[in-house]
């Protein structure tokens, strides 16, 4: 598979930008946003795409379109394998050589090379992402740190090491989302999001009578914001976040905190836990 060499966007529309597209669209249409390597996002829906074909060392895998969430080219130059994350599983490989996809913005249609994107996320009417840990797997999460998690009866449970450990959804997110998650035994534990690394995030810590929010680099260093929170310990705490890029609303048992600016407009979402041992379950990401 060749993709070497200067990258050439190439971007030809197939049709003009001076009126906009007026037919209805599909109630099942796959809509996307792609972000190119030259730091551009594309929004709109993808026509003609059926399948993906993914080469992995046990064989080549094809994943129909329905199933498909998103796929990320990795960067040559580090070695780095592609990655599709479909409704079943996250699967990494080399994605095979693919026709430039066709994307209709809604001003017009753009054809872009494959070659040009870094990553694309496709979604459909009213799609959700996330894990309430049914299936017992941690397939689409990375881990960062010796804590321990594990699935019990569909529940995940973080078991700290004392160190600033965090498990990490793998699907990055950018725009505007909204993250929400069931916690048990909350006591300096809580979620990440716009993560990039280890370190590099912003945290809703929470523990009894209290949320912080920190962002800036470090995760668990530059505090933004304080409020008190109806949190009591070993009581189930809903947290849910509505993100907007570099804008946030925080919510505590559906009481709301208020509003922070972060540091950063994207990255994945994560969990973690500090002091003691803490449930997690009902995961959702509303896009």
């Amino acid at each position: 598979m060749k993709r070497i060499g200067i990258v050439v966007l190439g971007l030809v529309l197939a049709c003009g930008l001076g009126s906009r597209t007026e037919e209805p669209e599909e109630k099942d249409a796959l809509r996307c946003e792609m972000k190119l390597k030259n730091g551009s996002l594309i929004k709109g829906t993808i026509q003609g795409l059926e399948s993906v074909a993914l080469k992995t060392k046990y064989g080549e895998l094809k994943v129909p379109v329905k199933d498909l969430r998103s796929m990320t080219w990795g960067e040559i130059k580090k070695e780095e394998l592609d990655t599709i994350v479909a409704r079943d599983a996250t699967y990494k490989g080399w994605i095979q050589d693919m026709e430039p996809l066709a994307v209709d913005t809604g001003y017009g249609v753009l054809k872009v090379p494959t070659t040009a994107i870094k990553n694309l996320r496709v979604r459909r009417d009213a799609d959700t992402l996330g894990d309430d840990f049914d299936a017992g797997t941690l397939d689409d999460w990375k881990t960062f740190g010796p804590s321990s998690w594990t699935i019990t009866d569909g529940v995940l449970q973080g078991t700290p090491s004392g160190n600033y450990d965090s498990l990490q959804y793998m699907e990055e997110l950018e725009g505007a989302y909204t993250f929400e998650v069931e916690l048990i035994g909350a006591n300096n534990a809580g979620v990440l999001w716009h993560a990039k690394d280890q370190n590099d995030a912003t945290a809703l810590w929470v523990s009894q009578g209290n949320a912080r929010v920190f962002s800036g680099g470090t995760w668990y260093n530059n505090q933004i914001a304080y409020w008190n929170a109806p949190v009591q310990q070993n009581a189930t705490v809903r947290l849910k976040i509505e993100v907007d890029g570099e804008q946030a609303t925080i919510y505590v048992n559906d009481q709301k905190m208020g509003d922070v600016r972060t540091a950063s407009k994207s990255g994945r979402i994560g969990l973690f836990c500090f002091n003691q041992a803490t449930q997690f379950d009902n995961v959702v990401i509303t896009r």
